[in-house]
């Protein structure tokens, strides 16, 4: 949890990486593919152990192992997609009431997260959502 004005920019900016990091497009990639080997070589374990029965059928077989393995991956997918939507609206309401609180300013933060980017775990999708919530505060009206 994020002690807001004890904090520097560069805590509050790491533990808000930190955060998102597990959801970097690459390292979901990465637990999706072998998740998926793992699922596929299970499938076809079970398919020579006899604990699945194809019929006879190679056909079959096929199907039983590429079904398993992209089931598992779609719902790995869902599954992290949901979380991460979680995860990141924790991390943007902690960010806006760490601006509100500190009194500092959401360029300020939005460009110190560019500039560490590369040296922070989540860096990208950190300085994404900086952005994104500096979008938002543009579009409301200037009375909200």
């Amino acid at each position: 949890m994020i002690r807001h004005v004890n904090q520097t920019v560069g805590q509050v900016l790491t533990e808000s990486g930190a955060r998102l990091a597990p959801f970097d497009r690459a390292r979901v990639g990465r637990v999706g593919c072998v998740t998926a080997i793992l699922v596929m070589a299970a499938a076809i374990g079970a398919l020579a152990f006899g604990l699945r029965d194809a019929g006879g059928s190679l056909a079959a077989g096929f199907r039983f192992v590429v079904v398993s393995g992209l089931a598992t991956v779609i719902v790995l997918f869902v599954i992290y997609a949901i979380v991460e939507g979680l995860v990141e609206r924790r991390v943007r309401r902690t960010l806006e009431l760490y601006i509100s609180r500190s009194g500092g300013s959401l360029e300020t933060l939005t460009r110190a997260a560019a500039m560490r980017r590369e040296h922070i775990p989540g860096g990208e999708r950190l300085v994404d959502l900086l952005e994104a919530i500096g979008r938002d505060s543009a579009q409301r009206p200037s009375g909200s």
